[in-house]
């Protein structure tokens, strides 16, 4: 996780290398993970690394003039030139952490 709430894509150990992107379904389902991490444990340091996510996914993932999320950033917050819809890029990720993570909020309960 990078200092900005956003979650680096990908990281090769033998090369010593990140692929220096975001993404938008590892934010979606990092905010969705620690939500559940701090729900099962209690440990506020979970909420607060959930709200860094969604503030991350607000500011730079989320299209606020035409809708959905992009396919995510570069190293320097450029929108990539990717699809916002297709065979790799669905509604999928983003609607079921948002909703999933709203239900854990609201309600504070496991899910089966």
């Amino acid at each position: 996780m990078d200092a900005d709430g956003g979650l680096w894509y990908e990281w090769f150990p033998a090369e010593n290398k990140w692929i220096k992107e975001k993404h938008s379904w590892p934010q979606a389902e990092a905010m969705m993970a620690f939500t559940v991490l701090w729900q099962q444990t209690g440990n506020d340091e979970w909420l607060q690394r959930a709200m860094q996510s969604w503030a991350f996914i607000k500011q730079y993932i989320s299209d606020h003039k035409s809708g959905e999320w992009y396919w995510g950033v570069d190293e320097h917050y450029n929108v990539m030139d990717k699809d916002k819809g297709g065979f790799w890029k669905c509604p999928y990720h983003n609607s079921r952490s948002i909703l999933e993570t709203m239900y854990k909020l609201s309600n504070r309960v496991e899910l089966p």
